[in-house]
């Protein structure tokens, strides 16, 4: 009798940490599962939950007049342009909200960064030994350019933004 009280008491105790295990477990993995899907389809080029994407194959619009065109057009927008070259750099504008991005430091963009010369950017975490620090504040180099980075994005696993850095559009690098 005392036997089986006891593996009565086992059985529950299983049934209880199961049930308390099984939501958390499940709650982890929807969130994985939003963060990589939010990275694959910052990727692809979607920069939100509805999006069109369109390319514009000609060298003579610049990234201020494609944002101006963008801002033009009202509220929950973005472009970007992919920086040719050894450096993934990747300009960008919105207006509105945007993808929500995970950080591991820092902030993402707001849309009040977005003013023509603020040179910011947000990086990859693989870009992480690239800071330069002065008078307390974090910048990044490009082509001989300093940004102050704004954050770090990324979860903690792999992501195709690792290397890449983010930086307003409307202070593209020359």
């Amino acid at each position: 009798m005392r036997a089986l009280k006891k593996r009565l008491h086992i059985i529950s105790l299983f049934l209880i940490l199961s049930f308390l295990f099984l939501p958390a477990a499940s709650i982890l993995m929807i969130h994985h599962i939003t963060v990589s899907e939010t990275i694959v389809g910052m990727d692809a080029g979607f920069l939100g939950t509805s999006s069109s994407a369109f390319a514009i194959r000609k060298e003579s619009i610049t990234m201020r007049e494609a944002a101006a065109v963008a801002a033009a057009c009202g509220k929950n927008i973005a472009v970007y342009q992919d920086y040719k070259g050894p450096e993934q750099v990747r300009a960008i504008y919105f207006s509105g909200t945007y993808a929500n991005i995970p950080m591991m430091e820092g902030r993402f963009f707001q849309e009040s960064d977005f003013t023509t010369g603020n040179r910011c950017a947000v990086i990859g975490k693989n870009r992480r030994g690239e800071i330069i620090r002065r008078e307390g504040k974090a910048y990044i180099e490009l082509q001989g350019v300093p940004f102050e980075v704004l954050g770090v994005m990324g979860p903690e696993e792999e992501t195709a933004f690792d290397s890449t850095v983010l930086i307003n559009g409307l202070a593209e690098p020359s």
